[in-house]
């Protein structure tokens, strides 16, 4: 039998929000208790829209295994881990993942759930890229100068709150003279950089592997580990003695 009830608290919230609106149309004031009942009604309304799920046709084409390693594997990228925690045999692990990673399904159903995790956070790539940015292009000038022949640091209510995200550690010591002294450092500016310049595809990492005799031109996807190459190398190996 089909459940027509209707939620009474749900119902009063969205007729209450409807004549304050209607009361708003009608040129009419309204008191700060209603403006903020406005407010949370919509931030709430919001917080329900940006709840996606990943693609339901692509869910159910998967086994629980397949869908337990495609959530694993968005958390860090580590296909042999995601294969282990999806309780594949750690011996065949890497193969498992090689496979897994080559299925249509599998790769549409990863890109959905990376898509439903970037609404949920609001944390793209590009996002990602800025921040990398401003940590790469930070400079020290921007936070001291010098006063007197002495250095010392600006107001920090003077910084752009961009820049102050920049600062790793700012703290004050007292030397044996009794003296203040404030220790300031910035976040590595050589790791920013390394991690942008990979997200840019600038940068490529050495990976020493001996591929098998006879393989010839290996094609793999890419961001696949070492023991990832080495399985790719195997299968094409073996694809062609067949």
């Amino acid at each position: 039998m089909q459940d027509n009830s209707i939620d009474i608290t749900d119902f009063a919230k969205k007729q209450r929000f409807t004549a304050l609106v209607q009361k708003m149309k009608d040129g009419k004031a309204l008191n700060s208790a209603e403006i903020a009942y406005l407010e949370k009604f919509e931030m709430a309304k919001k917080k329900k829209e940006n709840q996606v799920k990943p693609n339901e046709t692509e869910d159910t084409l998967l086994s629980l295994k397949e869908k337990t390693f495609c959530r694993e594997y968005i958390i860090d990228f580590n296909a042999t881990r995601a294969a282990i925690a999806a309780k594949y045999s750690k011996k065949t692990a890497a193969q498992q993942a090689v496979r897994m990673l080559r299925k249509v399904k599998i790769q549409k159903f990863i890109d959905s759930l990376k898509a439903a995790r970037e609404k949920r956070t609001d944390i793209k790539a590009d996002r990602v890229l800025e921040e990398l940015a401003k940590l790469t292009f930070s400079n020290i000038a921007d936070f001291i100068e010098i006063q007197g022949g002495k250095l010392v640091m600006k107001d920090l209510a003077t910084i752009p709150r961009e820049q102050l995200a920049c600062i790793e550690e700012i703290s004050e010591i007292e030397t044996e003279r009794g003296l203040r002294r404030f220790k300031f450092k910035l976040h590595s500016k050589d790791k920013a950089l390394e991690l942008a310049m990979k997200h840019l595809g600038l940068l490529e990492e050495n990976i020493n592997l001996k591929l098998p005799e006879g393989c010839g031109v290996l094609a793999v996807p890419v961001g696949l580990d070492k023991k990832l190459w080495s399985q790719f190398a195997k299968n094409q190996q073996s694809q062609k003695k067949q």
